[in-house]
């Protein structure tokens, strides 16, 4: 008898994502696959904005640019998460990691 294999081999069933409300994991996917609505992925899949700048003007409106390096998010950012925490930590770690991430995403008013 052949052993089964899922069909998405890289799933990964104990992924806090799981738990997730229905919009927290829209938000988390999209930042996970920076396959939204920031800057840096229109700009430069579809060319849609002027730039792909971050308002800031300090960098790129990417995943990490937001979640770890944007001014104008420094506060929010220190808000909810008191210790450094790594995108890493940020994207695939505890359901409270995803769940603060979400919650920032939503909070900085940012369309992901």
């Amino acid at each position: 008898m052949a052993l089964q294999q899922h069909p998405y081999p890289h799933y990964n069933k104990n992924d806090a994502f799981h738990l997730l409300t229905r919009s927290e994991q829209v938000l988390i996917f999209r930042l996970r696959t920076g396959h939204n609505r920031m800057n840096h992925h229109l700009f430069t899949k579809f060319r849609i904005g002027q730039s792909d700048q971050c308002p800031c003007q300090t960098g790129s409106m990417t995943t990490e640019h937001l979640l770890q390096t944007c001014p104008l998010h420094d506060g929010l950012r220190i808000q909810i998460w008191a210790e450094a925490t790594t995108v890493q930590g940020k994207l695939y770690g505890s359901l409270d990691d995803l769940q603060r991430t979400a919650t920032l995403a939503r909070r900085t008013g940012v369309s992901i």
